[in-house]
């Protein structure tokens, strides 16, 4: 066996013997031998009844056992300051002081969950010296000369960024190659994937799960990752996050994860909101800004604003957002921008934008995208600034490109509350899609129609209440004349200076290019099908309901509010 393990054949009988001791729970306070402190390493004389920290890890995550030697394990695991962070939080310190193996699970996820790239620097300094006191370091295969060439973490590839953050969010199958399932599964086997304080563990699982499930062909794939992002990482346990936390990012492109930190974060009266920036500034990522949805009291209180859902209290936040956004942009090349948001957070992703476009802000992002999942309308006042607003800057030379998308339930009462949603105006194009989720439950199911993820793992979910959907975008007149214009121009090409030029770059062929027209143009009529419902539906609402001024957006609260939030769900142990 290696000098990792710190074990031989020996422990094969320990194990026995110490499994067997724990139907006694007198005796099992003391089959877990304290580590280091306790006893020394094994020596020829003992090394074959004593077990290994990794004999101990398993033990306790296959039976549980007293907390105050777990903690003491993870920290000879994965350092004091880490495990030290872990227990403070109030899910944690509130365990017994016998846990359960599903508990142990718990204390072993919150340590990915507040890892920081400032923990990750002080690790690889660890690795560099090449003295080694945090035990799950001894499991990093790092090569040397990586090792040498990289002065610090930061400057270390995606690759090995990742195997270092996987060595605290999937240790176990790092100190025990055979061990099955990564830990993400696990905490979702045991039912607490969902906790706020395993938040950023579980969703680094989920991401990755999703690279290698997810059909990226399809269309409506896109969503599936800022659906993740919406539902997790913007639910996110308040007391635990702080700035430099890891966030894995689908990058579309590239099909591989890009590493955000979190750069700041903005909480007041039930709006939360939490701004990621990628690591690597020159590659041309988007930053990204996340709203949390309704969440408690608080947020509930917001629901009710009779100006507008969540009105009053973003206003007083706009200028922290606003001030953010702004500085991040001023200090960044080509700075794009992506706003994602569930429910009421994402009514405050819209609120943001059209605070951007009020304050001549917009322009200072190349790009700015909008992700909206089972938004509430926004109020009559909100989306009268915003039309005449972009209106006054469409003839401005330099302006953002906009793109908005949409997802939600057509039976979700909560997304029928306000007037409208954002778009474009006859001046100013902005192109949108939108994903409508149908089922033949009706508005007495929109508990499950607003808060169950419309995916899993990157595939429409088609399981929940036997759902199905439609996804339908937009495009502008000028995309199909530039195709009509590029159709035209290849066709009076000579047919030599295209197979010329096809030896050196690659050519769209004429039946390419004509298939790209018919598919917008059936894109085009579709879209305009369903404005022509969405108008009627609309018209319908707006009759019926316009007049009792938002007694609609209170009884749907009021009646599901409880039940809304579409993140990790409270507990007692969270």
């Amino acid at each position: 066996m290696s000098e990792v393990s710190g074990v031989t054949e020996g422990v094969d009988f320990a194990l026995g013997v110490t499994i067997a001791s724990l139907d006694s729970k007198e005796a099992q306070e003391d089959i877990y031998p304290a580590p280091y402190e306790a006893y020394p390493l094994p020596t020829s004389d003992n090394y074959d009844k004593i077990p290994s920290l990794d004999h101990q890890l398993k033990l306790f995550l296959t039976k549980g056992g007293p907390k105050k030697r777990f903690t003491h394990l993870l920290s000879l695991y994965f350092g004091e300051a880490l495990v030290d962070r872990v227990m403070k939080l109030d899910q944690h310190s509130t365990l017994p002081n016998r846990l359960e193996k599903a508990q142990c699970l718990q204390l072993l996820g919150g340590i990915g969950h507040v890892l920081t790239f400032d923990d990750l620097e002080n690790y690889f300094a660890e690795l560099k010296s090449g003295t080694l006191k945090t035990e799950i370091l001894k499991y990093a295969q790092i090569p040397s000369l990586r090792m040498w060439w990289s002065q610090t973490a930061a400057q270390l590839p995606n690759f090995w960024i990742n195997h270092l953050v996987e060595l605290f969010r999937n240790p176990l199958q790092f100190i025990d190659p055979n061990h099955e399932f990564p830990l993400g599964f696990e905490l979702e086997e045991a039912g607490i994937h969902k906790r706020r304080s395993l938040s950023y563990t579980y969703y680094d699982y989920a991401i990755k799960k999703l690279m290698k499930e997810g059909d990226r062909s399809r269309p409506e794939f896109y969503l599936s990752h800022r659906e993740l992002l919406a539902k997790f990482i913007s639910y996110g346990d308040t007391f635990s996050t702080q700035k430099g936390m890891i966030i894995p990012v689908f990058n579309e492109n590239t099909g591989q994860v890009d590493y955000y930190q979190l750069e700041a974060q903005v909480h007041l009266s039930g709006l939360h909101g939490y701004f990621l920036t990628p690591r690597n500034k020159d590659a041309g990522l988007p930053a990204l800004f996340t709203f949390r949805g309704t969440d408690g009291g608080a947020s509930k209180h917001r629901d009710l604003d009779p100006k507008g859902v969540g009105k009053q209290v973003f206003e007083t936040c706009a200028p922290q957002i606003v001030q953010i956004l702004e500085n991040y942009a001023k200090n960044t090349a080509n700075p794009r921008l992506e706003l994602i948001g569930h429910s009421l957070g994402a009514a405050d992703c819209q609120r943001t934008l059209v605070e951007l476009v009020k304050d001549e802000r917009a322009s200072l992002f190349q790009e700015i995208k909008l992700f909206a999942f089972c938004s509430p309308k926004l109020d009559t006042p909100t989306i009268e600034l915003w039309q005449k607003r972009l209106n006054q800057i469409a003839d401005q030379e330099k302006k953002p490109i906009l793109r908005f998308s949409f997802s939600y339930h057509q039976n979700d009462i909560i997304t029928w509350t306000g007037n409208a949603n954002l778009k474009g105006t006859n001046s100013y194009f902005i192109q949108r899609s939108y994903l409508i989720v149908k089922s033949d439950s009706g508005i007495s199911d929109t508990m499950l129609h607003h808060t169950a993820p419309f995916f899993r793992f990157g595939n429409f979910d088609f399981e929940t209440d036997k759902r199905s959907f439609q996804f339908v975008q937009s495009y502008s007149q000028e995309d199909l004349d530039r195709l009509v214009y590029k159709l035209t121009e290849l066709e009076n090409t000579s047919s030599w200076y295209i197979s010329l030029k096809s030896y050196f770059v690659e050519v769209e062929t004429i039946e390419q290019i004509r298939q790209r027209i018919e598919l917008i143009k059936q894109e085009q009529a579709r879209f305009e099908e369903f404005k022509e419902k969405d108008s009627e539906q609309s018209w319908f609402v707006w009759s019926a309901l316009g007049a009792l001024n938002y007694t609609l957006q209170p009884i749907a609260y009021y009646t599901y509010g409880w039940l809304i939030g579409a993140g990790p769900q409270k507990s007692k142990t969270n």
